[in-house]
């Protein structure tokens, strides 16, 4: 763990594409990274008891990366999902239920997958009610926007009143 150096980790973090770390960003890195090492090491003594500890340690960097990815977890997931259906073994005869026939693609989806919105039904709608309601929204808009009010009556007013009619 200690074996890591500060130049060893840059070299690799310009591998991944990290351009211009900071010697502030670098220590900070190097220290969120031997916590994640040590955190790392107590999960895989208990995962894996024969593992080879200078395989471990000269391939921290991929073995970090790989596990963190989202394909790695969904992999990870879906093969924690899926067990071997025994077909019955009294019942020669009878046709396999559902769960033996199912397929590998049945397995359960990503729950991070953003499913696009359902289309919504094309409603037919009366066209006479239709032009009404557009009617109705453009008179109360209408009264806002600049040019669009009939000021006509105001500026006949205005004209009688100048000429003193």
């Amino acid at each position: 763990m200690d074996a890591l150096d500060a130049g060893e980790i840059l070299s690799h973090l310009n591998h991944l594409g990290y351009r211009n770390i900071t010697v502030v960003q670098l220590k900070e890195f190097q220290k969120d990274l031997k916590k994640l090492i040590r955190y790392d090491a107590k999960q895989c003594v208990e995962n894996c008891t024969s593992v080879e500890p200078s395989a471990s340690e000269r391939n921290v960097f991929e073995r970090l990366h790989t596990e963190t990815t989202l394909s790695y977890q969904a992999k990870h997931t879906r093969s924690k999902h899926t067990e071997p259906d025994a077909a019955p073994v009294n019942k020669e005869n009878q046709a396999p239920n559902a769960k033996a026939v199912s397929s590998k693609n049945d397995a359960p989806v990503n729950k991070m997958w953003i499913r696009p919105k359902s289309a919504h039904s094309v409603r037919r709608s009366d066209p006479v009610a239709l032009y009404h309601s557009y009617q109705n929204e453009w008179n109360k808009f209408k009264q806002k926007l600049p040019g669009e009010n009939d000021h006509s009556e105001l500026r006949w007013k205005i004209r009688h009143k100048l000429l003193g009619e």
